[in-house]
Protein backbone atom coordinates (compact mmCIF):
# COMPACT_ATOMS: atom_id res chain seq x y z
CA UNK A 1 0.00 0.00 0.00
CA UNK A 2 2.72 2.37 0.76
CA UNK A 3 4.10 1.73 -3.05
CA UNK A 4 1.01 2.25 -4.06
CA UNK A 5 0.34 5.71 -2.57
CA UNK A 6 3.92 6.96 -3.32
CA UNK A 7 3.27 5.75 -6.84
CA UNK A 8 0.25 7.76 -7.22
CA UNK A 9 1.51 11.14 -5.06
CA UNK A 10 4.82 11.13 -7.82
CA UNK A 11 1.95 11.10 -10.83
CA UNK A 12 -0.16 13.51 -9.27
CA UNK A 13 3.31 15.80 -8.70
CA UNK A 14 4.35 15.11 -12.11
CA UNK A 15 0.00 16.03 -13.34
CA UNK A 16 0.50 19.19 -11.23
CA UNK A 17 3.69 20.52 -13.31
CA UNK A 18 3.47 23.56 -14.96
CA UNK A 19 5.21 22.47 -18.09
CA UNK A 20 3.11 19.12 -18.56
CA UNK A 21 -0.21 21.43 -18.47
CA UNK A 22 1.86 24.12 -21.09
CA UNK A 23 1.96 20.44 -23.09
CA UNK A 24 -1.19 19.37 -22.97
CA UNK A 25 -2.43 22.34 -23.97
CA UNK A 26 -0.69 22.68 -26.97
CA UNK A 27 -1.22 19.22 -27.50
CA UNK A 28 -4.80 20.11 -27.60
CA UNK A 29 -4.39 23.48 -29.84
CA UNK A 30 -2.22 21.21 -32.01
CA UNK A 31 -4.40 18.21 -32.47
CA UNK A 32 -8.00 20.40 -32.15
CA UNK A 33 -9.76 19.05 -35.50
CA UNK A 34 -8.66 15.59 -34.99
CA UNK A 35 -9.63 16.14 -31.11
CA UNK A 36 -13.20 17.33 -31.74
CA UNK A 37 -13.99 14.99 -34.89
CA UNK A 38 -12.87 11.87 -32.53
CA UNK A 39 -15.21 13.65 -29.86
CA UNK A 40 -18.12 14.46 -31.12
CA UNK A 41 -18.26 13.25 -35.11
CA UNK A 42 -21.66 10.84 -35.56
CA UNK A 43 -19.52 8.37 -36.79
CA UNK A 44 -18.44 4.64 -35.69
CA UNK A 45 -15.68 4.21 -33.78
CA UNK A 46 -13.67 2.39 -36.31
CA UNK A 47 -14.15 5.77 -38.82
CA UNK A 48 -13.10 8.24 -35.77
CA UNK A 49 -9.88 6.68 -34.91
CA UNK A 50 -8.94 6.13 -38.85
CA UNK A 51 -9.66 9.70 -39.46
CA UNK A 52 -7.34 10.69 -36.41
CA UNK A 53 -4.63 8.76 -37.48
CA UNK A 54 -4.72 10.30 -41.07
CA UNK A 55 -4.59 13.27 -39.69
CA UNK A 56 -2.37 13.29 -37.12
CA UNK A 57 1.67 12.29 -37.07
CA UNK A 58 4.60 11.99 -34.97
CA UNK A 59 5.30 15.66 -35.04
CA UNK A 60 1.90 16.66 -34.26
CA UNK A 61 1.35 14.17 -31.25
CA UNK A 62 4.80 14.06 -29.85
CA UNK A 63 7.49 16.66 -31.52
CA UNK A 64 5.12 20.12 -31.82
CA UNK A 65 3.06 20.10 -28.27
CA UNK A 66 6.54 19.31 -26.19
CA UNK A 67 8.52 21.91 -28.12
CA UNK A 68 5.67 24.80 -27.85
CA UNK A 69 4.85 23.38 -23.89
CA UNK A 70 8.37 23.85 -23.08
CA UNK A 71 8.95 27.05 -24.43
CA UNK A 72 5.46 28.26 -22.94
CA UNK A 73 6.51 26.82 -19.45
CA UNK A 74 10.22 29.21 -20.16
CA UNK A 75 9.02 32.18 -21.27
CA UNK A 76 5.64 32.65 -18.67
CA UNK A 77 7.95 33.80 -15.68
CA UNK A 78 8.82 36.61 -17.88
CA UNK A 79 5.96 37.38 -19.25
CA UNK A 80 4.70 37.58 -15.63
CA UNK A 81 7.48 39.70 -15.00
CA UNK A 82 6.86 41.75 -17.82
CA UNK A 83 3.35 42.35 -16.88
CA UNK A 84 4.20 43.41 -13.45
CA UNK A 85 6.58 45.72 -14.35
CA UNK A 86 4.15 47.82 -16.75
CA UNK A 87 1.94 47.32 -14.34
CA UNK A 88 3.97 49.63 -11.46
CA UNK A 89 4.35 52.57 -14.11
CA UNK A 90 1.08 54.34 -13.53
CA UNK A 91 1.61 53.97 -9.73
CA UNK A 92 5.50 55.26 -9.73
CA UNK A 93 4.19 58.39 -12.21
CA UNK A 94 1.67 59.24 -9.86
CA UNK A 95 3.75 59.53 -6.88
CA UNK A 96 5.96 61.22 -8.77
CA UNK A 97 3.20 63.89 -9.70
CA UNK A 98 2.11 63.95 -5.94
CA UNK A 99 5.74 64.40 -4.70
CA UNK A 100 6.08 67.22 -7.18
CA UNK A 101 2.86 68.61 -5.89
CA UNK A 102 3.61 68.95 -2.09
CA UNK A 103 7.06 70.15 -3.06
CA UNK A 104 5.23 73.45 -4.82
CA UNK A 105 2.87 73.43 -1.82
CA UNK A 106 5.38 73.86 0.65
CA UNK A 107 7.46 76.42 -1.19
CA UNK A 108 4.39 78.39 -1.91
CA UNK A 109 3.49 78.40 2.07
CA UNK A 110 7.22 79.48 2.77
CA UNK A 111 6.69 82.15 0.01
CA UNK A 112 3.54 83.78 1.89
CA UNK A 113 5.48 83.48 5.46
CA UNK A 114 8.43 85.20 4.02
CA UNK A 115 6.16 87.89 2.96
CA UNK A 116 4.61 87.96 6.35
CA UNK A 117 8.12 88.50 8.37
CA UNK A 118 9.75 91.36 5.99
CA UNK A 119 7.60 93.32 7.30
CA UNK A 120 8.43 92.86 11.12
CA UNK A 121 11.84 92.72 9.57
CA UNK A 122 12.06 96.54 8.25
CA UNK A 123 10.33 97.23 11.49
CA UNK A 124 12.82 96.13 13.39
CA UNK A 125 15.77 97.88 11.51
CA UNK A 126 13.60 100.80 11.99
CA UNK A 127 12.74 100.36 15.68
CA UNK A 128 17.23 99.29 16.48
CA UNK A 129 17.98 102.84 14.02
CA UNK A 130 16.20 105.15 16.43
CA UNK A 131 17.58 103.23 19.45
CA UNK A 132 21.19 103.79 18.02
CA UNK A 133 19.95 107.36 17.41
CA UNK A 134 18.72 107.95 20.94
CA UNK A 135 21.53 106.33 22.57
CA UNK A 136 23.91 108.89 20.90
CA UNK A 137 21.39 112.02 20.90
CA UNK A 138 22.05 111.16 25.31
CA UNK A 139 25.12 111.13 24.78
CA UNK A 140 25.90 114.75 22.65
CA UNK A 141 23.09 116.32 25.60
CA UNK A 142 25.39 114.55 28.65
CA UNK A 143 28.34 115.95 26.63
CA UNK A 144 29.30 119.07 25.84
CA UNK A 145 29.80 119.16 21.79
CA UNK A 146 33.92 119.97 22.43
CA UNK A 147 34.00 117.03 25.01
CA UNK A 148 32.21 114.74 22.25
CA UNK A 149 34.80 112.55 20.62
CA UNK A 150 35.26 109.39 19.40
CA UNK A 151 36.91 107.97 22.73
CA UNK A 152 33.51 109.42 24.30
CA UNK A 153 31.43 107.83 21.39
CA UNK A 154 33.22 104.32 22.22
CA UNK A 155 32.45 104.38 25.62
CA UNK A 156 29.00 105.45 25.49
CA UNK A 157 28.84 102.18 22.64
CA UNK A 158 30.55 99.94 24.97
CA UNK A 159 28.10 100.84 27.93
CA UNK A 160 25.10 100.33 26.31
CA UNK A 161 26.84 96.86 24.83
CA UNK A 162 27.70 96.23 28.43
CA UNK A 163 24.16 96.06 29.69
CA UNK A 164 23.31 93.58 27.62
CA UNK A 165 23.03 89.82 27.63
CA UNK A 166 24.99 87.56 25.74
CA UNK A 167 22.07 86.69 23.18
CA UNK A 168 21.22 90.27 22.86
CA UNK A 169 24.73 91.19 21.98
CA UNK A 170 24.55 88.20 19.52
CA UNK A 171 21.71 89.69 18.23
CA UNK A 172 22.86 92.93 17.68
CA UNK A 173 26.18 91.18 15.77
CA UNK A 174 23.50 89.88 13.07
CA UNK A 175 23.30 91.71 9.76
CA UNK A 176 19.19 92.10 8.85
CA UNK A 177 19.75 89.08 6.42
CA UNK A 178 20.86 87.04 9.05
CA UNK A 179 17.62 87.68 11.20
CA UNK A 180 15.93 87.81 8.38
CA UNK A 181 16.69 84.09 7.50
CA UNK A 182 16.66 82.95 11.30
CA UNK A 183 13.21 84.17 11.70
CA UNK A 184 11.54 82.38 8.28
CA UNK A 185 13.62 79.27 9.86
CA UNK A 186 11.68 79.32 13.44
CA UNK A 187 8.59 79.42 11.39
CA UNK A 188 9.26 76.34 8.87
CA UNK A 189 10.92 74.12 11.23
CA UNK A 190 13.77 71.94 9.21
CA UNK A 191 14.05 71.99 5.77
CA UNK A 192 16.29 70.13 3.25
CA UNK A 193 19.40 71.74 2.46
CA UNK A 194 18.76 71.60 -1.10
CA UNK A 195 15.54 73.83 -0.49
CA UNK A 196 17.29 76.19 2.05
CA UNK A 197 19.13 78.37 -0.60
CA UNK A 198 16.50 78.46 -2.95
CA UNK A 199 13.96 79.83 0.13
CA UNK A 200 16.30 82.15 1.61
CA UNK A 201 17.48 84.03 -2.10
CA UNK A 202 13.52 84.35 -2.72
CA UNK A 203 13.19 85.72 0.83
CA UNK A 204 15.86 88.27 -0.11
CA UNK A 205 14.24 89.38 -3.32
CA UNK A 206 10.58 89.75 -1.45
CA UNK A 207 12.91 91.90 0.79
CA UNK A 208 14.65 94.52 -1.17
CA UNK A 209 13.72 93.76 -4.66
CA UNK A 210 15.32 96.77 -5.91
CA UNK A 211 19.05 95.63 -4.00
CA UNK A 212 18.35 92.04 -5.51
CA UNK A 213 17.76 92.41 -9.08
CA UNK A 214 19.03 89.23 -10.18
CA UNK A 215 18.01 85.83 -8.36
CA UNK A 216 21.89 84.87 -9.00
CA UNK A 217 23.19 87.45 -6.16
CA UNK A 218 20.52 86.85 -3.90
CA UNK A 219 21.00 82.87 -4.46
CA UNK A 220 24.96 83.82 -3.49
CA UNK A 221 24.27 86.09 -0.68
CA UNK A 222 21.83 83.67 0.47
CA UNK A 223 24.21 80.74 0.81
CA UNK A 224 27.00 82.63 2.09
CA UNK A 225 24.53 84.08 5.07
CA UNK A 226 23.74 80.25 5.53
CA UNK A 227 27.42 79.65 6.22
CA UNK A 228 27.83 82.50 8.54
CA UNK A 229 24.91 81.23 10.75
CA UNK A 230 26.07 77.76 10.60
CA UNK A 231 29.65 78.72 11.72
CA UNK A 232 27.69 80.88 14.77
CA UNK A 233 26.24 77.74 15.89
CA UNK A 234 22.48 79.17 14.61
CA UNK A 235 21.81 76.88 12.45
CA UNK A 236 22.48 72.65 12.29
CA UNK A 237 22.58 69.84 10.15
CA UNK A 238 21.52 66.40 10.73
CA UNK A 239 22.17 63.63 9.67
CA UNK A 240 19.01 63.47 7.08
CA UNK A 241 20.00 66.73 5.38
CA UNK A 242 17.66 68.59 6.96
CA UNK A 243 18.57 72.63 8.18
CA UNK A 244 17.21 73.62 11.49
CA UNK A 245 17.76 76.16 14.58
CA UNK A 246 20.05 75.02 17.20
CA UNK A 247 18.67 75.87 20.77
CA UNK A 248 20.64 78.86 20.60
CA UNK A 249 18.93 80.07 16.99
CA UNK A 250 15.90 79.43 18.37
CA UNK A 251 16.52 81.59 21.65
CA UNK A 252 17.83 84.62 19.28
CA UNK A 253 15.12 84.06 17.14
CA UNK A 254 13.35 84.65 20.41
CA UNK A 255 14.38 88.06 21.27
CA UNK A 256 14.08 89.05 17.50
CA UNK A 257 10.50 88.83 17.67
CA UNK A 258 10.09 90.60 21.14
CA UNK A 259 12.22 93.54 19.71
Amino acid sequence: MDALKETLDAWLARVKSPVLGYIVLAFVLVNWKPLWFLAFADQSVIDKFEFFDARTDSWSLYVWPVSIGLVAATAAPWVELLGAWIAQLPTLLRKKIQDNHDTEVLIAALDNATRLEVTKVEREEKKQAAIELAALERAKRNQSALEIGEDAVNELQKARVSGQSELEKLVSELDARERLLITVLSKSGSVSEAQLPEMAAKAFLNWKPSTYTSGQRALVEAKACINRLIEKRLVQTDGRLQVSLTEEGFQVSDLIVGI
